[in-house]
């Protein structure tokens, strides 16, 4: 902080008065060393006791010289010293103000360049920017001789890159979960094979996420960013290389699995031509359907296969894997059937396979089901039977087939074949999305149960038809790929 001319001398007024009370009418020259005092006062707020420390040193060396002076009643010789003290710091100021901009200005810089690691230019811009363009007017200040004023300009872009430093690094979990984004992609590619197809890739995407790591840890953002820019770049390639090699391979899967079903398909209407076989067959409502049921399972896996045909072409990898899986799981479905099949209408009986009597189900909680969760009875519907592809079809349900796996997984203690589900059983169906493990049903009270139970011992009840009564058809006419024999 500089000391105002002015202030400086109100303080001297004082020194003024009490001095004439020795020197009344003697010429003490109280402004000379004001002056002196105020200058050197302006070089220490440079730094001139570091950058032009000899100067600044003789300065304040005169000026308690005049001091003695004036004690001495020596007023000329102390007037002179005053004179020359001022003349010294102003030395000192012009000598210091230079380098002071100079060591100013390697500190802007060193900041900045901090700032620049920590990538604030993309994290911190506007205050980045500034800090930038502070040092660029303080180069023009420095051109124009105006050493001081170049100093201010260093000074603040100093303070604004230290300021674009803080706030990029305030920003380091962006960058994080950016890495975190990176590793599971490389874990994707991994899952399709990528250290066999495309090592190299897979090893520079490690590395680089090594990496970028490391500087996190040291706040380096803009290496971090750049590296995990690397990373990225190398896993997706390496997935995409991957999963086109996995998705080729996994179509030619198919396309066996499926040539495999149609060859014992084929063998299979060969021997139905046999003329007790195909009486048997006439004869048989369960065969013909069993026999329909097959031929449908054959047809959509010959379209999924179709399908993953269409979108490996369309580069389409991920949705080709799909087709090709749907493909395999419907071919071997019907690989599975035809021997039963056959066994059926042999025997003219239901076979294991096709047919088990209702399975138990768990005995249930009384109480409302949990939040979110339905309850679903398998029905007997003969012209579209119920499977999990068509109950997660159905619009009270999902309305989505391909999440028939959520059913499946919520029931698994039910469900020993997922091909395979039995009119009656009855299934936990979970929300949409989320955890598949059903939540804790709050029972019901002793006392809402005694009144149902009341309630129902009063209702007269008709005599009950031993007669097996069939459930009503459903409504739904959705086709499915995935149709069960049951």
């Amino acid at each position: 902080m500089f000391i105002s001319k002015r202030n400086n001398k109100v303080l001297l007024m004082g020194i003024i008065i009490s001095m004439s009370v020795f020197y009344c009418g003697d010429p003490i020259p109280v402004e000379e060393m004001g002056n002196a005092k105020y200058e050197i006062a302006r070089a220490e707020s440079v730094k001139a006791d570091m950058y032009a420390k000899e100067k600044y040193e003789l300065a304040r060396s005169t000026l308690f010289e005049a001091h003695d002076l004036v004690g001495n009643n020596k007023l000329k010789e102390a007037k002179a010293k005053a004179i020359e003290a001022m003349t010294l710091a102003q030395e000192a100021y012009n000598l210091a103000v230079p380098e002071l901009a100079r060591a100013t200005r390697v500190e802007a810089e060193q900041m900045i360049s901090e700032a620049d690691r920590a990538f604030a230019e993309e994290l911190a811009p506007d205050t980045y920017n500034n800090a930038k363009a502070l040092l660029a007017t303080g180069d023009q200040k420095t051109t124009e001789q105006k050493h001081f004023e170049a100093f201010q300009s260093f000074e603040n872009s100093r303070e604004e890159a230290i300021k674009a430093r803080n706030q990029s690094e305030a920003q380091a979990q962006n960058l994080e979960r950016e890495l975190v984004g990176v590793e599971d992609l490389i874990k994707e590619a991994e899952s399709y094979g990528a250290n066999e197809s495309t090592p190299d890739k897979i090893t520079e995407a490690h590395n680089a996420v090594k990496r970028a790591r490391e500087y996190l840890a040291n706040k380096y953002l803009k290496d971090a960013h750049g590296e995990i820019v690397k990373a990225k770049q190398n896993a997706t390639e390496a997935a995409d290389l991957a999963k086109k090699d996995y998705a080729s391979r996994k179509k030619l899967e198919a396309s066996g699995e499926v040539e495999s079903a149609e060859k014992d398909m084929v063998n299979l209407k060969a021997t139905l031509e046999n003329v007790n076989l195909k009486k048997n067959l006439s004869k048989s409502d369960e065969a013909q359907e069993s026999l329909k049921n097959t031929e449908e399972q054959l047809s959509a896996a010959q379209q999924s296969l179709t399908n993953a045909g269409q979108t490996l072409e369309q580069q389409k990898y991920s949705e080709s894997i799909d087709h090709s899986k749907e493909a395999i799981r419907l071919a071997k479905l019907v690989k599975d059937q035809i021997p039963a099949l056959l066994v059926l209408i042999k025997e003219n009986r239901k076979p294991d396979v096709l047919t088990q009597t209702k399975p138990e189900t768990e005995s249930r909680p009384q109480g409302a089901m949990a939040e979110g969760w339905k309850s679903y009875t398998v029905r007997l519907i003969p012209e579209k039977r119920d499977c999990l592809w068509r109950i997660a079809e159905y619009k009270t349900i999902y309305g989505d087939p391909f999440k028939w796996t959520r059913i499946y997984k919520a029931n698994k203690s039910q469900i020993k074949n997922p091909d395979l589900i039995y009119p009656g059983q009855i299934f936990d169906i979970p929300p949409v999305t989320g955890d598949l493990t059903k939540p804790a049903m709050q029972p019901k009270k002793d006392a809402e149960i005694k009144n149902e139970s009341d309630k129902e011992k009063s209702i007269e009840r008709p005599r009950m038809n031993t007669e097996e009564t069939k459930p009503e058809p459903s409504s739904d006419n959705t086709n499915s790929p995935a149709d069960n024999i049951k």
